[in-house]
């Protein structure tokens, strides 16, 4: 099998990317606010916990239909990274936001280079 040479990514990547990992990270949130809820009984912000459950599966769910989409148009490695890394932000912005989560000084360092790191991949396959 011959090897692809791996190009610089299309537009449509990134636009999918960013609608899979915002997908994601929605469903992270659900699935978060699943393992912090009371138990089945008790109903958390007006919904019982079992929503929470089925809606981060379904967004989850989602999340991997456009991530397919991702694959059929380009190559394995950037499509990983990009939709990880677009997952990530969505869920970092959503932990802060929404739940309310505090970062060290070093864990944002950690977040920066993440993202310092797809952006040198990118510039690496230009041409």
């Amino acid at each position: 099998m011959d090897a692809a040479v791996v190009e610089k990514v299309p537009m449509s990547i990134y636009l999918l990317a960013i609608f899979a990992g915002f997908l994601a990270a929605v469903g992270d949130g659900f699935l978060n606010m699943w393992t912090k809820a009371m138990p089945e009984t008790v109903v958390f912000l007006g919904m019982s916990k079992s929503v929470f459950l089925g809606g981060g599966l379904v967004f989850w769910n989602s999340s991997l239909v456009i991530f397919i989409m991702m694959l059929q148009r380009g190559f394995l490695a950037q499509s990983v990274v990009l939709f990880i890394v677009s997952n990530c932000v969505f869920a970092l912005i959503m932990s802060q936001v929404w739940f309310g989560e505090k970062l060290t000084p070093l864990q944002w360092i950690a977040i920066f280079m993440a993202i310092g790191a797809v952006v040198v991949m990118e510039v690496g396959g230009a041409k």
